[in-house]
């Protein structure tokens, strides 16, 4: 059965995606609410009920809104570390999440569920706890990490054995510092902890790219600070530097923020 992948929204205004086949479906992140992603599913020829499992980033309002109404009404299983375990049971913004509904894992450890194998690698940003996730869903392997300052060492070569690379691409220096955010604001984005750069995720994608990587999808665009031309064009310029074309080599994509994207075959 194909693997396919779709964006429910990628952005501050809410974060949700989904991986998923004929046997398994997966949600990442629940920022999206319950109608909006029922519409999204039906489009993509998918229920609710398909959803097997969630897998939560961070404890970031625009990743969790919505968690406590999925998993009580679907009793849908959510794996985190152990420690945003700890502090999603004791969270007033999803009430409900009880341990019986969390499943501990540790970071840069697999875990297996049905055909799909993840691993959460921890990354930098302003939350208790951040992870990507390097997953092997049924033979495709698929690194995701949004909201992070910069990228760890450590992540290069797990991005070098993926064929899909979900990466923020959050903001442009220049419409950031010209921007109407306050200083603080804007140094907390710019910080090691805060957003990836256009400029980040470019020199990022051009350090890893290999001829097995076939689709980048750039997530998390700021509305204000950025634009998905903008973005586009950052990356495309960044691989032109070593030869590599999008549209003939892989397929770059950036997601849409308060929209779903369409469905991807990967």
């Amino acid at each position: 059965m194909p693997v396919k992948f779709i964006s429910l929204s990628s952005g501050s205004n809410g974060n949700c995606y989904v991986i998923f086949n004929g046997e398994c479906s997966v949600m990442i992140d629940a920022g999206v609410g319950i109608r909006k992603t029922k519409n999204a599913l039906k489009a993509a020829g998918l229920s609710l009920d398909d959803i097997d499992m969630i897998l939560v980033t961070h404890d970031h309002s625009d990743h969790i809104r919505h968690l406590s109404r999925f998993v009580k009404r679907h009793a849908l299983p959510v794996y985190t570390t152990p420690v945003l375990c700890k502090v999603l049971v004791n969270d007033d913004r999803v009430p409900g999440i009880t341990n019986a509904f969390l499943k501990p894992c540790g970071c840069m450890e697999d875990t297996t569920y049905k055909g799909f194998t993840f691993r959460p690698v921890p990354v930098a940003h302003d939350a208790t706890e951040t992870v990507g996730y390097y997953m092997d869903f049924y033979g495709e392997k698929i690194l995701l990490l949004t909201d992070l300052g910069r990228v760890p060492e450590d992540v290069f070569a797990l991005a070098r054995q993926c064929s899909h690379i979900v990466i923020e691409s959050n903001y442009d220096m220049d419409m950031l510092l010209q921007g109407p955010y306050t200083r603080e604001l804007k140094a907390r984005i710019m910080s090691d902890n805060g957003h990836l750069s256009n400029d980040d995720c470019a020199s990022f994608l051009r350090r890893v790219y290999h001829k097995g990587l076939k689709h980048v999808f750039l997530c998390h665009l700021s509305e204000h600070n950025n634009t998905p031309r903008t973005a586009y064009e950052c990356s495309k310029a960044a691989l032109a530097e070593i030869g590599v074309v999008p549209g003939r080599d892989l397929m770059l994509y950036p997601l849409p923020r308060r929209e779903a994207s369409a469905v991807i075959e990967l």
